[in-house]
């Protein structure tokens, strides 16, 4: 099946296309990397992940109000103790316990 994709002049705006995948990705710009350095950026995102399920147990063995003395709003704060489907510590990621966060990294 076509998409605006296939239209696209690739000398002009280039998309990212991996083998076995459908989706494709309009970029404007490519730069490959060497495997060594996807391998550290897989390595550091383990544990980014390891630190934050920490983080999110803190928070639940905690009173509420220690959330909310850390800035957490109150309408996330019923989801600290939620169960989770995929087994995961908590349905709240990284951002959400950032109250002020405009399209950036809060800390983490």
């Amino acid at each position: 099946m076509k998409s605006y994709i296939d239209e696209l002049d690739r000398n002009i705006f280039n998309f990212v296309e991996y083998e076995g995948y459908d989706d494709r990705y309009p970029s404007l710009s490519m730069q490959a990397f060497s495997s060594d350095f996807y391998d550290e950026i897989r390595h550091a995102s383990r544990r980014l992940f390891q630190i934050f399920c920490k983080a999110a147990k803190v928070f639940q063995m905690a009173p509420d109000d220690f959330a909310r003395n850390m800035d957490m709003p109150d309408n996330l704060i019923p989801y600290l103790h939620k169960s989770n489907a995929l087994g995961l510590p908590t349905w709240l990621s990284r951002f959400d316990f950032c109250s002020r966060c405009k399209m950036a990294i809060c800390g983490w």
